[in-house]
C-alpha cells in the first residue's frame, strides 16, 4: 500500500507508514489531498501554527509599548529630577543673595544715611520719629524730599550725604511745590517745626 503522505511504497496489512509513520488506510477510507495543498490530517496543526504566531505577534507588541512606555517615563522623571534641582539651585542663590543682603544691610550706617534713605512721599512723618532726630539729621530728612525729586545741592554736605544713595540722581535746582505729594508738603512743613 503507498503512502499518501510521503509516497513510500509500504506492504499490505500494515496500518502505519514504514517511513513517516502517518497513517495507512485503504484508498476509499483516505480523504482525497488538495493538489498543492496540505493533507486534511495536518490542517489543524497548520491553524495551531498560525494562531503562535499571531500570539508571538501580539506579544511583541506588548512587550515594545512596555519599552516604549518605560523610556517616555524616565525621560519624563529625568527632567522632572532636573528641574527641580534647577529649582534647588535657585533656591541656593535667592538664599545666598538674600543672606549676602542681610549682611550688608546689617552694616553699621550713619543715622544720617539711615534719615536720608527714609522715604518720606507715602506717609505722614510721626513726632516720634522726629524727637529722635538731631538738628543736622531733621535738615536731611527735609531735603531727602527734594532729592527724591531729582534736586542737587549747593551744599556739599548735603551732596555728600545724598550721593551716597543709591536712588539719587540729580538733575535741577529747584524743585515747584506742585510737583509734591500732599504727604511730602505735610512732612516738609512739619520738619521745619521741628527745626
Amino acid at each position: 500500500m503507498k503512502c499518501k503522505i510521503c509516497g513510500t511504497e509500504n506492504p499490505d496489512g500494515l496500518k502505519y507508514c514504514g517511513r513517516c509513520g502517518s497513517p495507512l488506510s485503504p484508498v476509499s477510507e483516505m480523504p482525497m489531498v488538495p493538489e498543492g495543498g496540505v493533507p486534511p490530517a495536518l490542517q489543524p496543526m497548520r491553524k495551531a501554527g498560525r494562531n503562535m504566531n499571531l500570539i508571538i505577534i501580539c506579544a511583541t507588541v506588548i512587550v515594545s509599548l512596555i519599552i516604549v512606555a518605560a523610556v517616555i517615563y524616565f525621560v519624563a522623571a529625568d527632567k522632572q529630577t532636573k528641574s527641580s534641582r534647577a529649582y534647588e539651585d535657585d533656591e541656593d542663590e535667592i538664599e545666598l543673595v538674600s543672606h549676602s543682603a542681610s549682611k550688608s544691610s546689617t552694616e553699621p550706617q550713619s543715622s544720617i544715611d539711615v534719615v536720608a534713605n527714609t522715604d518720606l512721599s507715602d506717609s505722614y512723618v510721626s513726632t516720634k520719629w522726629l524727637q529722635g532726630l538731631t538738628k543736622q539729621e531733621l535738615r536731611v530728612a527735609r531735603n531727602s524730599i527734594y532729592a527724591r525729586h531729582g534736586r542737587y545741592f549747593q551744599s556739599k554736605e548735603l551732596q555728600e550725604i545724598f550721593g551716597r544713595c543709591s536712588w539719587y540722581s540729580p538733575y535741577r535746582s529747584e524743585i515747584p511745590t506742585s510737583e509734591l505729594n500732599k504727604y511730602e508738603q505735610a512732612n516738609i512743613k512739619t520738619i521745619q517745626a521741628w527745626e
